[in-house]
């Protein structure tokens, strides 16, 4: 039987600790807490007056040499020195100073203008871009800066700086003055003192290492204080100790000075008196007791020996003999007791039958049932509530309800009041909530349907209340797993909802994950999405560990599998399978889905066999909407990206610069300036080189545009050769600077047959009224204007390109070009030709092979025998040349001699096969003097000749391929010219 309230004797014993000790402790508790705040409030007193005083010494050393400073700034205002007088008075300033590291003038750009101690190397130097330059600049206050580790001392410092008119005299002060200030204070070794910056770490401690290592200590709430410029007081801990500390701040520069003493140290005499008085008053109270409990002894002596016969009593030994005690009370119970076990003894056969009749009928039904008194005690219990709550009929009669029927919401987890108390209380039967839990002993839950209906006497008195409750745990798995899946679907169908509506490959991404997450049981899962041959990660769910999602090739493991076969790969042990190669060994089975050809859905989980079927379905159900709302999303940007982009360049198209320019017409993007450009020679390009050619200069313009101009610039192609930018936000002038950009980028673009060129025209809007049509038109305008203006020069300037390629491209170096210029002169002279002619034949010398730019070099330069295809193609180049110079007034007067300077004496040239003197005879010149050049010099695939051999081959060819008396005119001019002979020889 279990014991029933607390023993007398504890009560007795505890009653007298409580007279006799309570009053001593409270006492002793009020007395020591006076003492201790006397002390504390004497103690933090003290520390604040010497942190006052330290805050002052600290003041009066930032005082000089901001006083210091101001003379240096007065006199540099004044002028009244020469520049030598005024730097010889900076260098004794520096040098009477020790304090300052450096002294600066800094002239109204920022550049020092003059510095103490002389450092040549620094003059000139620009501080504008130093922290303190912008706060110290147009302010009458000096300003301090942050104090930082100089480079040259290695000691803390910070600069000091003041603005005088358009100068500015800047200070860098050392701050090691403070460890000596700090030093100078004489303390016990418990107390310690400190200066922080602004930021918290120590500038000056008497612990030297402390400043040495740099401390920084703004976390502490005393250094916070400080840190607030609030002066007071901080009991706690601090640096390691338990301290008494006080801080306040230096006016200028707002420095915590702290000063603390070692709380141990402090309440010393306290902890003596208080244990004195602890000694004392437990001696007293010890004597107390002992008398106490010698009285209390022998009156618990007697009530034992009358408990010991109650527990008989209450154990059925209902004959038990009385004997008188000693006290009177007790005697006159022991009276009382007898009388009662005789009623109890009648009373339990009456139980007993009633009992053994009701077990029975108990025993014999399929649910749960239990009975309680009014009290809400448990009376009884049959073996199926004994089973589903875990508790003996004999553990839990006399238990309240509420410990053996534990009842729960399954949702809340609120535990909820017993059905038996409302039955009772209001005389009715009552059921359960259908989310009530059955918590068991041991913790377990199980859904239960019960009802309590109250038991009533003949007079309808309720005596307590009877409870039945069924286990309904397949019942509620059924309808959890059919709730389950409808939330699923449900789920699935808002995802398809909002990935119909998504914009974004991200977002389709990310609704992905979050649908898998709430519709799937796993531990990780990833999103790959296939590029360039690589399986890319897109997203994933937060169990992925930081290695756990990496760029592979689109053919290597479980995913590349899964991405070539195009069906789902469920893999019930990862470690079994030799391609999965999992991350970590924990991962245990996987599926692996395709997201239609475009990458691929993976859910990894750490138990074997965790996903079947329904997961399948559903995952798949899930990565169709994915793969759909993909296309869609990827189809959508590749139209809308069509839609406003030029094909060829990829640059924005007029629609849509057109739009953004009715958009950015707004004053907030005032002032709007607009370029309007022009691609020269981009018809030349197409003649000479082809459509695809002309493509790659317009996409190289492209480029220079993309790369002069800003991201938030629009950039549009405008037409077939015209390109448009937008620049918001920028003023006329800056717009210039684009352009020279732009002019500058397009001369840096080398290796191209024709290098770019642009013509520019910029207009800007400043004003909100201005019409911004009327803008663009006059940036066209201006354009078209520029181009007229230097059409010479872009003409000559492409033609100069065009040449430089020819020397890339070709063996027609400049010295050839010389060699044949002179010798075509001299023949030209002896055929008494004009000094027009002879100038005609200058410009054929250095541009007669023009045309060969356009033609491969593998196939100019190779060699060996050009095939058929390759010899049409290198007779083309007469006719490209003649386009070339048709486009430049300055050339097309040579056109026609380039055209035909490869036709022969006999018909048999190219292209047009003229014969004889229809030839013209500049081409007939400038034919013959390439061609023994030629022969003289070699070619890779013609080795050279000797001038003899030379000489006789083109008298050979006379009549044939040359004009014959050109050639006997050529010979007698290598003759009489022996210096030029000699020349051309040694070359």
């Amino acid at each position: 039987m279990r014991k029933m309230g607390r023993s007398i004797k504890t009560i007795l014993i505890a009653t007298c600790i409580l007279v006799a000790g309570v009053p001593l402790l409270a006492v002793a508790f009020s007395a020591m807490n006076i003492l201790t705040g006397s002390l504390e409030e004497e103690i933090t007193t003290r520390n604040l007056q010497l942190a006052r005083s330290l805050a002052g010494e600290g003041e009066k050393f930032l005082e000089e040499p901001e006083n210091i400073l101001g003379q240096v700034g007065d006199l540099a205002a004044s002028e009244e020195l020469s520049p030598a007088q005024f730097n010889l008075y900076l260098q004794t300033v520096s040098n009477n100073c020790p304090f300052f590291e450096l002294v600066q003038v800094l002239d109204e750009s920022g550049r020092v203008e003059y510095i103490a101690p002389q450092a040549p190397q620094d003059l000139g130097l620009d501080m504008s871009r130093q922290p303190f330059y912008e706060a110290t600049r147009g302010q009458e206050e000096v300003f301090w800066s942050e104090t930082f580790i100089s480079p040259r001392t290695g000691e803390p410092t910070l600069t000091v700086s003041r603005a005088v008119e358009e100068r500015m005299v800047v200070g860098y002060l050392n701050l090691a003055e403070l460890n000596n200030i700090v030093h100078r204070v004489h303390l016990p070794e418990y107390f310690f003192v400190g200066i922080t910056d602004t930021r918290g770490t120590f500038i000056g401690h008497s612990n030297p290492q402390m400043t040495l290592q740099r401390v920084n200590l703004a976390g502490m709430e005393i250094i916070r204080q400080g840190l607030r410029r609030e002066e007071g007081s901080y009991h706690g801990p601090f640096e390691d100790q338990h301290v008494l500390a006080s801080v306040t701040n230096t006016g200028k520069t707002g420095w915590p000075v702290i000063v603390a003493r070692h709380a141990g140290e402090a309440f010393a005499p306290v902890a003596r008196i208080n244990q004195v008085f602890w000694i004392w008053g437990l001696a007293g109270l010890g004597l107390a007791l002992f008398l106490a409990l010698i009285n209390i002894q022998q009156f618990v002596a007697a009530f034992n020996n009358l408990a010991a016969k109650v527990k008989k009593v209450a154990g059925g030994d209902y004959d038990l003999a009385m004997v008188p005690g000693s006290y009177r009370e007790f005697n006159e119970l022991s009276e009382h007791i007898k009388v009662m076990s005789n009623a109890i003894r009648a009373r339990e056969r009456a139980l007993q039958e009633n009992e053994e009749w009701l077990g029975t009928t108990l025993n014999s039904i399929g649910d749960a049932v239990i009975a309680c008194d009014v009290g809400g005690f448990i009376q009884l219990m049959n073996p199926v509530a004994e089973r589903l709550t875990g508790w003996t009929s004999q553990e839990a009669r006399n238990q309240p309800m509420e410990r053996v029927f534990k009842i729960i919401n399954d949702q809340t987890g609120e535990e909820l009041e017993s059905p038996t108390v409302k039955a009772i209380t209001q005389g009715k039967v009552m059921g359960l909530d259908q989310h009530t839990m059955l918590l068991t002993r041991r913790g377990k839950r199980i859904p239960i349907d019960d009802s309590a209906a109250p038991i009533k006497d003949a007079r309808g008195n309720i005596e307590g209340a009877v409870l039945v409750f069924r286990d309904i745990t397949e019942q509620k798995e059924m309808e959890d797993a059919l709730l389950d899946n409808k939330n699923k679907i449900e789920k699935l169908h808002d995802v398809a909802i909002k990935m119909e509506r998504s914009q974004s490959e991200e977002e389709l991404y990310r609704l992905t994950v979050e649908a898998a997450e709430e519709i799937l049981r796993f531990n990780m899962c990833t999103l790959d999405i296939v590029e360039d041959g690589y399986f890319v990660p897109k997203a994933k769910s937060s169990g992925v560990p930081v290695d756990g999602s990496a760029t592979m090739r689109c053919d290597e493991g479980l995913a590349g599998r899964t991405f070539q076969e195009g069906k789902t790969i469920i893999l019930e042990d990862i470690q079994k399978d030799a391609g999965a190669r999992p991350v970590k060994s924990i991962y245990r089975s996987a599926m692996s889905m395709p997201i239609a050809d475009l990458g691929i859905f993976q859910v990894i989980s750490e138990e074997i066999g965790a996903f079947g079927q329904e997961d399948k379905d559903l995952a798949e159900l899930l990565i169709s909407h994915t793969a759909e709302a993909l296309k869609r999303v990827r189809s959508e940007k590749k139209i809308r990206y069509i839609s406003f982009h030029d094909s060829l360049t990829g640059l924005y198209n007029r629609a849509y610069f057109e739009e953004e320019l009715n958009r950015l017409d707004t004053e907030r993007q005032m002032p709007l300036s607009i370029i309007i450009a022009d691609a020269n020679g981009l018809k030349l390009t197409n003649d000479v080189f082809g459509h695809r050619e002309g493509d790659r200069l317009l996409q190289e313009i492209a480029a220079v545009l993309q790369e002069s101009c800003r991201e938030e610039d629009i950039i549009a192609r405008w037409g077939g050769d015209e390109f448009a930018v937008l620049l918001p936000g920028t003023d006329n002038q800056t717009a210039q600077k684009v352009c020279w950009r732009i002019r500058k980028a397009c001369q840096d673009r080398k290796h191209v047959p024709i290098q770019p060129s642009i013509s520019l025209g910029v207009a800007s809007k400043e004003v909100k009224h201005e019409d911004l049509e009327e803008v663009l038109k006059a940036a066209e305008n201006q354009m078209y204007t520029n181009k007229l203006t230097e059409s010479r020069n872009i003409r000559n300037n492409i033609i100069s390109s065009l040449q430089q390629a020819l020397i890339r491209h070709t063996f027609e170096d400049e010295e050839h070009m010389d060699r044949v210029r002179k010798l075509a002169r001299s023949l030209g002279e002896r055929l008494n030709l004009d000094e027009g002619e002879l100038e005609k034949l200058d410009i054929l010398a250095g541009i007669h092979d023009i045309g060969k730019v356009a033609i491969p070099v593998e196939t100019i330069k190779k060699p060996g025998p050009l095939n058929r295809k390759e010899w049409e193609m290198v007779k083309r180049h007469p006719e490209i040349g003649y386009r070339i110079a048709e486009s430049s007034p300055e050339f097309s007067q040579v056109a026609e001699y380039i055209l035909t300077h490869h036709e022969r004496w006999d018909g048999m040239g190219y292209p047009q096969g003229l014969k004889g003197e229809d030839i013209p005879l500049l081409a007939r010149i400038i034919g013959l003097v390439d061609a023994y050049e030629v022969m003289l010099r070699g070619r890779p695939y013609r080795p050279a000749r000797s001038k003899p051999e030379v000489i006789a081959e083109l008298e050979k060819n006379a009549g044939t391929q040359f004009d014959p008396e050109l050639v006997r005119e050529l010979v007698k001019t290598l003759e009489e010219e022996g210096e030029i002979e000699s020349s051309l020889s040694s070359d």
